[in-house]
């Protein structure tokens, strides 16, 4: 069993070289380890670096460790635990969507940035007045969609009563 420790944030860096402090520590050899991405030139999809990596491992328990393996003079390997979110967006930007979705279940779908909501939805049948909701919408140049031409309609109505 290879103990490894897992620190609370990076190795500082310079001449006055300060140990970080250990949170806890893990077994590699027990644990499920997942491999970057990389480009065809070596580059690390998850470093965006030639010299810095990244793999990730899934501990007995369920735990994430992220391993930063550094490449250069005077650089130190360091791990950390990561939330579940970031284990999963660090799996499916390395290519390991069929691993997020057995381990976290399918992503959930995003809506796009659209139109925010313009106060609650109203649900009402409009019966034969919708004929002449379209109508009032045809002869509009600025290319007016039906809920637009509807809440204008309400307005106009509303401001005839004085409200």
């Amino acid at each position: 069993m290879a103990r490894v420790h897992v620190y609370a944030e990076a190795p500082a860096r310079g001449p006055k070289f300060i140990e970080p402090s250990v949170v806890g520590w893990f077994d590699p050899d027990n644990a499920e380890r997942f491999s970057e991405a990389r480009e065809p030139d070596g580059t690390s999809v998850a470093t965006r670096s030639r010299w810095e990596h990244e793999c990730l491992y899934r501990t007995r328990k369920g735990r994430w460790v992220l391993e930063y393996e550094v490449n250069y003079q005077n650089g130190q390997d360091w791990h950390e635990f990561v939330t579940d979110e970031r284990a999963e967006d660090w799996l499916l930007r390395n290519g390991h969507g069929k691993a997020a979705k057995k381990l976290f279940g399918p992503a959930q779908d995003e809506r796009g940035s659209g139109r925010p909501e313009i106060g609650g939805a109203v649900h009402v049948r409009l019966g034969d007045l919708l004929v002449r909701v379209d109508a009032y919408v045809a002869g509009q140049l600025d290319g007016m969609s039906r809920a637009e031409a509807i809440r204008e309609l309400v307005s106009l109505g509303l401001k005839s009563v004085g409200l």
